[in-house]
């Protein structure tokens, strides 16, 4: 105890040293350990945006003479505020090995000195340890608060306690002005001015004067756009007292200022701008005299300052053309402005409009030059006549018809001055008065107009008619755009004549009639515009659009475009909208084409002059590639920019035979993953089909079903009917479609079943013949709850009727069977799909059901489908058609099925659709054959009774050009087994090459039993998966079927269709 001081004690093997207790040291615990007083005066400086400088007060109790309280070493902790800071709670920490993490590196202590720490779960981190009253924190986020608090401690001791916490925020990203405005009027000369920045305001930052490093000052001369700097550094605490002289300037004018702070991020925004003028400079000892108005005269001595602005002012006499009213002011005189009516009417706006004080114009006429509506005229029973151009009629703006008085437009001008546009439906045309008459002489009058002709871009006079209101004599303008007149704008029956199209706006033309609507609009092409007015329609633009303020034309006429409309559109008419085109000179396309000038067709994407192919699956693109589409090609479903295919179908002999009712049809599978809830899916279903009965009636119907289910929009099914002894296997086609489907996976099955009241003895499928089933999906653009709906597919489109109902009766309309499409180009066909039921019963009877467009057989190939029955045979059955028509022109048309006694056969009782459960289906689709994969044949009443080999004139030729794809094949025609005893069976099969489709043999089959004559119209339709690429010849060829005798009869009053196109398959 004694060794040990009472502060201690020995231990075995210090050999006489002893173990202290703590806060003592020594060989014998004899010293005692100093504690340092606390840190004080914590503060910052050099704050910028990620760092700042911290210093602080060393401990009280620090004595250099005493080596136990000499060298204190420091520990700086650091929160960010908006962390949280538990002010009871440290970061641990000890100095031995190691580097802090945030301490600067000319700031660190050695690193043998210092060893890594482990954070607590407070938010204190250790900033960092030094040997100096000071430290540099970096790696801080802009614009963010701080706590700081100081620990000390001895080389031999125990830490003090923390100081005050400090808080403080880092600089914010830039210095922000918002509406301080500097102080520019201490000291004024003739050539400077001394500029006081006021400090910014602080946006984030906290105390910003404190750290501002500098300021900018930016000026230019009052009307002038260049802004030029003077700069200078603020000495730390100096930001209000600041001052920069911007020298150099001219005396007696007018500069506006601003100015910007500038700190460790750089300068910031500009203040607002103030205004200060130079000083005048006048002679010392010039005695002037004068009036400063008002009355009020003076007489000085200027001494080159008191009356300089005075003396300046009188010697410039506001330029000689106003009354000087202050020291800075003129009163000007008319046609004059500025300050000292420096600017005038004449000089600075060539006389065409009036000045402004900045020495800018207001054009008198620049909104003249737009167009104004004259009148308005529609839908109405007026006779447009001279006088109510004179007088006017009705309100403007309001209702069918209202004219206003031309005398209102007089200040226009008159002759070639005034342009009057007249747009009669999609054409426009555009007049001036001949000569020097005036608006109201022309409108009155049918000999007093001037033409602008589009393709020549020019005006001229045209041959006048002999009376009305404009217009011209008989085909004037036939041979520039297909018209029979131009434009009349009254004088004769109701409204205007005579076109509403021509082939310059939206062709074709039209029949030439009255009572058209029209619009009439004017404007002056004596319209000055620009800085001084110096830019005109006429003068700048050729009288052929609008000019603008900045030299350039907007609106050119018919067929131009450019900075001054001095260039032609060009636009490729039979693939255009109209003659016009846009500011670039880009014209608009009808559907299918591209290019600048529409001159790249569907499957072609435009690129400068040029035309480059799209992606195969597109009819319409933006590029090559196939992300680039914008429409499909038939069979493909458009997802964002890219078409993939939409079709899913199986053709397959597998399927075997499925007899009686009730039940589901064996092998008739197909599953289809459905990219949306809104798109439909269109089914066909093509098999061997057969309803017998031992009683007197049979009725079978089969449906597609949808996951088990009824289509939810209505039934995809087909019904056959027959009487007793009618045992025949005929094929046949069902077509639907189903809407209403969720997204996800449809599986599509086929159910047979027993019509309510008939019996039913049914048998599908027969002698390993394939069946197909398909579905299509799409996005229809318009469906209508009446049925009908259109899908756009490129250059031209699907347009489809639904419904349901019965029709008895032939040589009329069946009713509900109408379609109204839009035939969108002259270089494409229109293909027909026609699905019902349709019966011929009576004494050696047929009945026809035939396809008209606009009440019209097609006149390239007539759409007919006929059925013949034997007298005693009365059959009802779902029945398809498909069949072309070349001759349709470009535009809307209505196609109509007409049921009507077959020619050259006795009349018949004639039956159309089936009560209650089965739709009908009629579609128009435009085909493209130069951009589509699909290729037809097709022929009328072309007969072929050979029992056997190709038959006459099915033959199609086409290139399949990918190893991914399919072949689709449609037969539609008009097939027999015919039988004077015995049973007969033919085969009417698809030949690629000659030869079968390897994948699957299709064919259409027929049975028939003894005594039984009867000829349908039917359609096969299927897939072959595994033809090559290159050149094929399709063709039909006819055979008995294994076992049987055949007596076929091919084609027999009615329109054959072979069709083949390239598809791909999902």
């Amino acid at each position: 105890v004694t060794v040990c001081s009472g502060h201690g004690r020995c231990e075995q093997g210090l050999r006489g040293r002893c173990m202290c207790d703590e806060g003592y040291y020594g060989r014998g615990c004899d010293q005692e350990f100093v504690v340092p007083t606390t840190p004080t005066s914590v503060g910052a400086s050099e704050v910028e945006q990620t760092a700042m400088v911290l210093s602080w007060q060393a401990p009280s109790n620090e004595d250099g003479a005493n080596a136990q309280r000499v060298g204190a070493r420091y520990t700086v902790e650091m929160c960010k505020l908006s962390a949280g800071c538990d002010e009871g709670s440290s970061a641990q920490h000890v100095i031995e090995g190691g580097e802090l993490s945030g301490v600067s590196a000319r700031d660190r202590v050695p690193s043998s000195r210092v060893r890594s720490f482990a954070e607590s779960s407070s938010n204190w981190v250790v900033a960092c340890v030094v040997n100096e009253p000071r430290c540099r924190v970096t790696n801080l986020e802009v614009g963010s608060r701080y706590r700081f608090r100081v620990q000390a401690r001895f080389r031999r001791s125990r830490g003090s306690g923390y100081s005050v916490v400090f808080e403080r925020g880092t600089a914010a990203s830039l210095p922000h002005y918002e509406t301080r405005t500097p102080i520019v009027n201490e000291s004024v000369t003739a050539t400077s001015i001394r500029v006081r920045p006021v400090p910014p305001r602080d946006i984030g930052g906290g105390e910003l004067e404190a750290y501002v490093r500098g300021y900018m000052v930016e000026f230019r001369k009052q009307g002038t756009s260049e802004w030029s700097q003077a700069t200078a550094d603020v000495a730390f605490g100096h930001a209000e007292n600041t001052t920069i002289t911007v020298s150099g300037l001219d005396v007696f004018s007018s500069y506006e200022i601003r100015t910007r702070a500038r700190n460790v991020a750089g300068y910031g925004n500009a203040s607002s701008i103030v205004v200060q003028k130079t000083a005048g400079q006048c002679g010392n000892g010039i005695v002037e005299s004068g009036s400063l108005g008002n009355g009020v005269s003076y007489s000085e001595t200027c001494d080159g300052g008191s009356c300089c602005d005075n003396c300046q002012l009188l010697q410039n006499a506001c330029n000689g053309h106003g009354t000087c009213v202050s020291a800075t002011e003129c009163n000007c005189a008319a046609g004059y402005s500025g300050s000292q009516c420096q600017y005038s009417d004449a000089v600075t706006c060539n006389s065409r409009g009036t000045v402004n004080g900045d020495g800018t114009c207001s054009c008198a006429a620049d909104s003249l030059g737009n167009w104004q509506q004259l009148a308005h005229v529609a839908s109405t029973s007026i006779n447009v006549q001279g006088s109510h151009y004179t007088n006017g009629y009705g309100t403007p703006g309001s209702g069918n018809v209202w004219i206003k008085p031309c005398g209102t437009f007089s200040n226009l001008g008159s002759g070639s001055v005034v342009h009057m546009r007249v747009t009669m439906g999609s054409v426009v045309d555009i007049f001036y008065p001949s000569g020097s008459n005036s608006l109201c002489d022309m409108l009155t009058s049918f000999t007093k107009h001037v033409w602008y002709n589009p393709s020549s871009f020019s005006f001229v006079t045209p041959s006048y008619y002999s009376g009305h209101l404009g217009g011209s004599s008989v085909d004037y303008p036939n041979s520039v755009d297909g018209r029979r007149y131009l434009s009349f704008w009254g004088g004769s029956t109701y409204r205007g004549c005579c076109h509403a199209r021509s082939s310059l706006f939206n062709a074709p033309v039209d029949t030439a009639a009255w009572n058209q609507d029209f619009d009439i609009y004017v404007r002056t092409v004596q319209d000055w515009t620009g800085p001084q007015c110096q830019y005109s329609s006429s003068a700048t633009c050729g009288s052929k659009g609008k000019a603008q303020a900045d030299g350039t034309c907007r609106d050119c006429y018919p067929g131009l475009y450019g900075p001054q409309c001095q260039n032609q559109c060009n636009c490729v008419l039979a693939n255009s909208e109209s003659i016009l085109c846009s500011a670039s000179g880009a014209c608009t396309c009808k559907s299918g084409y591209s290019g600048r000038r529409c001159q790249c067709s569907a499957g072609q994407f435009g690129s400068g002059e040029s035309c480059s192919s799209c992606h195969v699956s597109c009819t319409e693109c933006s590029g090559p590639s196939a992300n680039e589409c914008s429409s499909c090609k038939w069979g493909y479903f458009l997802v964002g920019t890219r078409c993939e295919s939409g079709i899913t179908a199986v053709t397959s002999n597998s399927g075997g035979v499925t007899t009686g009712y009730n039940t589901n049809v064996a092998g008739r599978t197909l599953q289809v993953t459905k990219r949306t809830s809104t798109s439909w899916l269109r089914v066909e279903y093509n098999d061997n089909f057969r309803s017998l009965t031992s009683t007197s009636t049979s009725a079978c119907n089969w449906e597609v079903l949808f996951n088990g289910a009824s289509c939810p929009s209505g039934r995809v099914s087909g019904t056959r009917y027959s009487t007793s002894s009618q045992n025949w296997r005929r094929p046949g086609t069902i077509v639907g479609y189903c809407r209403g489907l969720s997204a996800g996976t449809v599986t599509l099955t086929v159910r047979v079943s027993q019509y309510s009241g008939y019996g039913c003895e049914s048998e599908t499928g027969w002698n390993g013949k394939a069946f197909t089933l398909e579905a299509v999906e799409m996005e229809p653009d318009n469906p209508s709850t009446t049925g009908s709906f259109t899908q756009a597919l490129g250059p031209g489109g699907l347009y489809a009727k639904l419904g349901t109902g019965t029709v008895s009766g032939s040589n009329r309309a069946a009713t509900g069977r109408t379609v109204t499409f839009t035939k969108k180009r002259s270089d494409t066909v229109m293909r027909f799909l026609y699905y019902d039921n349709m019966r011929a019963s009576g004494t050696v009877n047929s009945c026809s059901w035939e396809i008209q467009i606009d009440g019209s057989t097609c006149s390239s190939n007539e759409l007919r489908t006929t059925v013949y029955q034997e007298p005693s045979d009365n059959p009802l059955h779902f029945r398809t058609f498909v069949g072309y028509c070349s001759a349709v022109s470009a535009g809307s048309h209505t196609a109509q099925v007409y049921v009507k006694n077959t020619p050259g056969v006795s009349s018949a009782s004639c039956y159309t659709g089936w009560p209650g459960i089965d739709s009908y289906v009629l579609e128009a689709r435009e085909v493209s054959l130069n951009d589509e994969p699909v290729r037809y044949a097709s022929g009328f009443e072309q007969e072929d009774n050979r029992n056997s080999g190709e038959i006459t004139g099915r033959v199609v030729s086409i290139t399949k050009n990918s190893t991914a794809t399919a072949l689709r094949f449609v037969y539609s025609d008009n097939l027999a087994a015919e039988a004077s005893s015995g049973q007969h069976a033919c085969k009417w099969t698809i030949l690629i090459d000659g030869q079968p489709c390897q994948s699957s043999d299709i064919a259409s089959q027929q049975y028939h039993s003894s005594a039984q004559y009867n000829r349908k119209g039917t359609t096969l339709v299927g897939y072959c998966t595994n033809v090559p690429t290159g050149p094929h010849s399709i063709t039909v060829s006819v055979s008995a079927v294994s076992g049987y005798s055949c007596d076929a009869r091919t084609g027999w009053k009615q329109t054959w269709t072979l069709e083949v196109s390239e598809v791909a398959l999902l």
